[in-house]
């Protein structure tokens, strides 16, 4: 979403001062589209291995931060929103609406941490988390959607979420049938949950696939010829 940002912030700025709004629009849904591609698989593979990770890599007493990783990571997909519409308010000299969103975002989120940690604690934080960024991210649409039309690709975000469904199948078939005892099992999880996320998603959907075959092109990487 970052390098999204930075790619697209002088171009829409650019296509605002030409009134060109389509092109806005259109570059702002397929952002959506390729910052979810990383954010929805993540998601779901968290959910399933991440206390395991935690574990192994943090130790025994960072395992029970589970439950506070799943709503974080949750705060990932909605981040893309927010972060992506806040980007176009900007570049279409509407700074004043940003602010003013994230303002709101910011007092919520301050009364929502005194409210939430002194019951749930780190679980708390997080929840607290989560709905100031969904209240952000409504925020921004509605500012922005004054503007232009926010959508999304229903088709291409349809086919992420359905490859990373079939992953989560198989990683929770996975994690029963291998026991996930150790850090390389568990490694070895995380390797068969991208690789199943990637093959499914570039069976169902061409246009993903076309555009990052090219891009593996110009920049000189192989490209598996079954693919």
């Amino acid at each position: 979403t970052t390098a999204l940002h930075t790619t697209l912030y002088p171009k829409i700025s650019y296509w605002g001062k030409q009134n060109d709004l389509v092109s806005v629009e259109r570059a702002l849904a397929r952002a959506f589209t390729y910052s979810l591609l990383l954010a929805v698989p993540v998601v779901l593979g968290g959910w399933i291995l991440g206390e395991r990770l935690l574990y192994f890599f943090y130790g025994e007493a960072f395992s029970t931060g589970a439950g506070a990783l799943a709503i974080l990571l949750l705060v990932q997909v909605v981040h893309v929103f927010m972060f992506l519409q806040t980007t176009c308010l900007n570049a279409l000299d509407r700074p004043r609406d940003s602010f003013r969103v994230t303002a709101v975002a910011v007092a919520a989120n301050i009364g929502l941490n005194l409210y939430l940690i002194p019951a749930y604690g780190i679980v708390g934080a997080s929840a607290a988390t989560l709905v100031t960024m969904v209240l952000n991210a409504a925020l921004a649409y509605y500012a922005l959607s004054r503007s232009i039309r926010v959508t999304i690709e229903p088709r291409s975000v349809g086919n992420i979420v359905l490859a990373a469904l079939i992953m989560a199948v198989v990683l929770a078939a996975y994690s029963l049938v291998v026991p996930l005892s150790n850090v390389f099992v568990v490694l070895g999880a995380v390797a068969l949950g991208g690789l199943v996320y990637c093959l499914v998603l570039l069976r169902l959907d061409g246009g993903i696939h076309d555009e990052l075959k090219d891009l593996a092109g110009k920049l000189g990487l192989p490209w598996p010829g079954s693919l």
